[in-house]
């Protein structure tokens, strides 16, 4: 009888021992699922941006690299480029290097009629690369 009753209540913990956990799981708001950010971890990169405005015809473009305090030199080029058809082209690229954790290019470009992005590339001390783009702005 004893056997009995302890196979019955081990089979009765572990059916609402697992359905516990498994409502837990399921209990997470819908709103708070999509404000999850995942990224990628780096070793030197704390992060990399690029930005971009266009007033009448000109293409005012900023971009930044910080890196951590592990850093001593950040390589930045920065790409204005031009949208056609599906791909996009060069119109012009900045570069410059500095022996720091923090790096800042303030360019500006006359433009035509089209669509434009920034493309931007850091190298933090020779060996991790990390690449991101502006928005992307219509004369």
């Amino acid at each position: 009888m004893f056997k009995k009753f302890a196979a019955v209540l081990c089979a009765f913990c572990m059916m609402f021992g697992v359905g516990a956990n498994a409502m837990a799981a399921t209990e997470v708001p819908a709103n708070q699922v999509s404000a999850i950010e995942i990224q990628p971890r780096y070793t030197y990169a704390d992060r990399v941006e690029a930005f971009l405005s266009i007033s009448g015809k000109t293409a005012y473009v900023d971009a930044e690299a910080q890196g951590k305090s592990n850093v001593s030199k950040i390589k930045l080029t920065v790409t204005l480029q031009k949208k056609s058809g599906s791909s996009w082209s060069t119109v012009k690229t900045w570069t410059d290097t500095e022996s720091s954790d923090y790096i800042y290019i303030s360019e500006e470009k006359s433009v035509s009629s089209g669509t434009y992005r920034v493309k931007v590339t850091a190298v933090f001390n020779g060996s991790e690369t990390v690449t991101t783009y502006s928005e992307t702005e219509t004369v």
